[in-house]
């Protein structure tokens, strides 16, 4: 394992980290490094970090009250950077060149890292033992671009301009959750997977390209377009996603709402929303829907309309229309209650329901119609079931219920 060092103090003074450092044979295992500087001190690591072993190893960069810890180093290979900075928010971790971190997730603690100006990918953002910033206070404009890969994230760390503007990338299929107070004014792109907006996005103009998801219970102030490809998704669970200026649903595009019988998903557009591409609603709750039901979906002044208002497939079972106009879709139409059939043949059951496969599910108990002993029948998701008569039970009951 490389970086074996023991701990070094250097009384009023600051290290400097110019070379690779590790050992070859005999060191004491570890599995993290620590750089850091003390109060109003100053450390620039300009070499690359390596770990020999499985890219698992844990960078730690705490500078001191006051403090500048610069990493101008590039070629790095190590796992996730964990960051701590004073509890006054005042020390300072400085990019000195594009790619100056590991592209593994970044745990960022309290105080900011300034990317100066430079690019960096990160594996995905979380906070740790506090919540921190990320800023550019370089000369020119900052791209933080977080490729979540297949994993998911969430930060309350702010992302924020400095001098220059800063912008966010999402990339990878995973979802990457920003719950804090995000003031940057350089462009946020959805280019893949999801971006999840719980907190504010106060200035940057928000693009979802295809094969990108925004999320949500947050608010936007800024501008949103979904791109064709790119996906619209308020709520999860059941929520409201606010925008406050204009939401621009391309055409090619879709907007995926969930519902309940007693709530659903919602968009307020306090900036207005042109429609476009598709609608999709899924029934998310037990109980089923009702003919004539209305659900407000979309809350502000309109223009355009989805491919499909006319006819809206419900996820597990119906139909429903969508009025532009008002940003309400109406229940047309729901499945007839499922008939459970019973057959038995020589040590068996088989049971069998209408109604399409999927809307309802086979459950069983042998408790005296417990209410809280009910289980997910093997295979009782698709009907036919094929249930073998066991008369050591005095009893079995059997019911259907939707997802």
């Amino acid at each position: 394992m490389a970086f074996v060092e023991r701990p070094v103090q250097i009384p009023n003074g600051a290290l400097g980290l110019g070379r690779q450092v590790s050992e070859e044979s005999g060191g004491i295992g570890c599995d993290m490094l620590q750089a850091a500087v003390g109060q109003a001190r100053s450390l620039e690591v300009t070499g690359p970090i390596v770990e020999e072993g499985t890219n698992n190893w844990v960078l730690i960069l705490r500078p001191g009250s006051l403090g500048t810890l610069t990493i101008s180093g590039t070629g790095h290979r190590y796992g996730p950077t964990r960051t701590y900075g004073h509890a006054d928010g005042s020390g300072v971790i400085r990019l000195g060149a594009h790619q100056a971190l590991s592209t593994n997730e970044l745990q960022h603690g309290p105080g900011p890292v300034d990317l100066n100006g430079f690019g960096l990918t990160i594996g995905g953002l979380s906070d740790f033992a506090g919540i921190g910033s990320m800023i550019n206070d370089g000369p020119r404009p900052s791209m933080l671009t977080i490729d979540t890969r297949t994993n998911n994230f969430s930060a309350a760390c702010a992302l924020m301009d400095g001098a220059s503007s800063l912008g966010l990338t999402k990339r990878g299929a995973g979802r990457q959750t920003l719950s804090g107070i995000n003031t940057h004014t350089g462009p946020t792109l959805v280019q893949e997977g999801v971006l999840r907006i719980d907190g504010e996005i106060t200035a940057s103009p928000v693009t979802v390209s295809s094969g990108g998801e925004l999320q949500g219970t947050g608010t936007i102030y800024s501008t949103v377009k979904v791109e064709s490809g790119g996906r619209l998704a308020p709520g999860g669970p059941v929520g409201t996603l606010t925008f406050n200026e204009l939401l621009t649903l391309e055409a090619g595009s879709t907007s995926i709402f969930e519902l309940t019988a007693t709530s659903n998903d919602m968009v307020v557009a306090a900036g207005g929303v042109v429609y476009g591409g598709q609608l999709v609603v899924t029934n998310v709750g037990a109980e089923p829907l009702q003919v004539g039901q209305v659900f407000k979906l979309f809350d502000g002044i309109s223009r355009g309309d989805f491919d499909n208002s006319a006819s809206v497939q419900i996820g597990g079972g119906g139909t429903a229309k969508f009025d532009p106009l008002t940003g309400e879709l109406t229940i047309i139409s729901v499945p007839p209650p499922a008939s459970l059939n019973l057959v038995r043949a020589a040590g068996t059951l088989e049971l069998s329901w209408t109604n399409s496969n999927g809307i309802y599910r086979l459950q069983s108990q042998t408790n005296g119609l417990d209410p809280n002993m009910w289980f997910d029948y093997p295979g009782g998701a698709t009907s036919p079931v094929t249930v073998p008569i066991d008369q050591s039970n005095g009893s079995v009951y059997f019911r259907l219920i939707t997802p």
